[in-house]
């Protein structure tokens, strides 16, 4: 398993890159140590991490040249593992699969024992939203005061009087690493087709806006005047912005002053879900 070091980064680049790492297999180090295979350098690098990282056989790797790297070994490992057959995607017929689908389709709550995250093994409500092929649900935690908009790794879920779901490893690891190395989502409108029924299911209008190409770029969630009709001002936006270069995916909320930056869609989408969850009709109606 590679080991990789970040230094000379500012925090909030520096954190992205290592949760890039961790998905993609690293094991992260926070100094040069005899392990090190690789010391990705910023700007600000000292030369004092890079020489030792130099004279005992680290390869020293610019951020772009991580990323170029981590894609490529990445999408081999796909293709590898993509010749091998699953034995069972979420589309399958499972107990399990089946409550949560019909949870979605009907907007029902569900009652489940989470084994994981910080109160593993407490039961929680969730609102499902929407199940991903790598094995996750994102759904509304109704158990917390804010009700926001998590996700849960199915086989960690547990519901009284059904079958727990069993997933093997490698098709856990080859949906993730899939899933990270192209993008679970490759544009606007596959993120408006994912999740329109959703969004208009919250009670929200959504609209979608194209560039001069043709290209949907932009994806907004809007209330009604008190007439049914709705208002042009969105809520919550999720859109494109190509002459940002490192980081254009960009998500604005009515409701809210800092307007956040994405340099990976998936990621972006996830805030707009959550965003537009928070500030819906139903979330409203929960905390009433």
């Amino acid at each position: 398993m590679n080991t990789i070091c970040f230094t000379g980064f500012g925090k909030k680049d520096k954190n992205e890159l290592i949760e890039i790492a961790k998905a993609r297999g690293y094991v992260v180090r926070s100094d040069v140590t005899k392990d090190l295979n690789y010391l990705c350098c910023g700007e600000n690098a000292g030369p004092s991490k890079i020489n030792k990282a130099s004279q005992q056989g680290s390869e020293v790797l610019s951020a772009e040249q991580f990323l170029n790297q981590s894609t490529l070994s990445n999408v081999q490992n796909v293709e590898r593992e993509e010749a091998k057959a699953p034995t069972l995607t979420i589309h399958d017929e499972h107990p399990l699969l089946d409550l949560i689908w019909s949870s979605i389709d009907t907007k029902k709550n569900l009652s489940i024992i989470y084994h994981g995250g910080e109160r593993s093994g407490s039961a929680r409500d969730i609102l499902p939203l929407t199940l991903l092929d790598n094995f996750t649900l994102r759904a509304a935690d109704l158990s917390s005061p804010t009700h926001p908009v998590k996700t849960f790794s199915l086989e960690k879920i547990e519901i009284l009087g059904v079958e727990r779901l069993s997933v093997l490893p490698g098709e856990l690891n080859k949906s993730k690493k899939k899933q990270y190395s192209v993008g679970l989502y490759k544009n606007i409108e596959e993120v408006h087709l994912a999740f329109a029924e959703t969004l208009q299911g919250m009670g929200w209008h959504v609209a979608t806006y194209q560039d001069d190409a043709g290209l949907c770029n932009r994806l907004d969630v809007c209330d009604f005047f008190k007439n049914g009709k709705p208002r042009k001002t969105p809520v919550v936006s999720l859109s494109f912005q190509p002459e940002n270069q490192t980081r254009p995916f960009v998500c604005r909320c009515r409701d809210t002053e800092s307007t956040p930056t994405y340099a990976h869609l998936d990621n972006a989408a996830e805030m707009f879900i959550s965003l537009a969850y928070a500030g819906s009709s139903e979330a409203l109606e929960g905390e009433e």
